[in-house]
């Protein structure tokens, strides 16, 4: 099962006993006491499968798929699930260099768009498109 605390400074962290019977702490930061709540069910349900070596609940399930990066990174260093291999994200400039080097567009094309697009480079910077709000 895994426990609740909160630090003065209204950090929450969630703490477990793993299988080999060490302690581990999860830091979820400042969240709302709602998210932790959630939160602390899904890591019991976490828990309890890896300790029986079975998938976990469906809403678990979900609920992993709409987590943050972060989140699921803390959760796979912690053991509790495992991360798929990733797919190359590209960046927006990536995808401008890569839109430039086609045969099939017109140099009067591409100098019009070249401006427009560095300053979205200059904008976005080097984040992964599926990133950009």
């Amino acid at each position: 099962m895994a426990f609740l605390s909160k630090n003065p400074c209204g950090m929450w962290r969630i703490q477990w006993k793993s299988p080999t019977g060490k302690r581990q702490t999860l830091w979820l930061g400042k969240v709302s006491t709602r998210d932790v709540q959630a939160t602390q069910q899904h890591m019991d349900e976490l828990i309890d499968a890896s300790k029986c070596h079975r998938s976990c609940s469906r809403e678990t399930s979900v609920w992993l798929e709409n987590c943050s990066a972060d989140l699921l990174n803390k959760l796979a260093k912690a053991g509790l699930v495992e991360l798929e291999a990733s797919i190359p994200r590209p960046t927006f400039g990536e995808l401008s260099e890569f839109y430039q080097a086609r045969g099939d567009i017109g140099e009067s094309t591409k100098s019009i768009r070249r401006y427009w697009e560095t300053s979205i480079v200059q904008i976005l910077g080097s984040k992964p498109c599926d990133q950009v709000p």
